[in-house]
């Protein structure tokens, strides 16, 4: 009998550890706040290359580059001389909730990564045209025919 009582009480102690264990990491995890993500590198792409990107924080580089950004939503311009502007949308992907106890949730990403764009050749500007004042034309004046007869062959 004092066997029984000794593995029992082995058993209970184990289980307490166990269960003791488990539930500080559960009370952890859910005390933890979630951290900020760091910022993220973001490719940058267009076609021609050479054209200037311009983030909302004022950030910038030229095609092809790469710059870090923090995690959050926001847009991005490209310009070149030459060709229409344009503005393309980063948002935040958020990766699903993994219901495992012991699977950590990945860092939310931007995308899209890379960024590519191919810019729009500007159409010219129409020609200015310009008017130019003409003088008027000097007035003609209508002579009387002459009474007097001019030979034409001498007579």
């Amino acid at each position: 009998m004092p066997r029984i009582g000794l593995v029992l009480a082995a058993i209970t102690a184990t289980t307490s550890y166990a269960l003791a264990g488990c539930s500080a990491l559960v009370f952890d995890r859910s005390a933890r706040e979630p951290s900020l993500a760091s910022p993220q590198t973001l490719q940058f792409e267009s076609v021609p290359s050479g054209a200037d990107v311009r983030t909302g924080q004022g950030q910038t580089c030229q095609t092809p580059c790469s710059l870090a950004l923090p995690v959050q939503s926001q847009s991005v311009t490209f310009a070149k001389n030459g060709f229409l502007p344009q503005t393309v949308a980063i948002t935040v992907e958020r990766p699903p909730a993994e219901h495992s106890f012991f699977s950590t949730t990945p860092p939310p990403t931007l995308t899209p990564n890379p960024v590519k764009v191919a810019l729009l050749v500007a159409q010219p500007p129409p020609p200015v045209l310009q008017v130019i004042p003409q003088q008027a034309p000097p007035s003609v004046r209508r002579v009387p025919p002459s009474r007097e007869t001019i030979p034409w062959f001498p007579s």
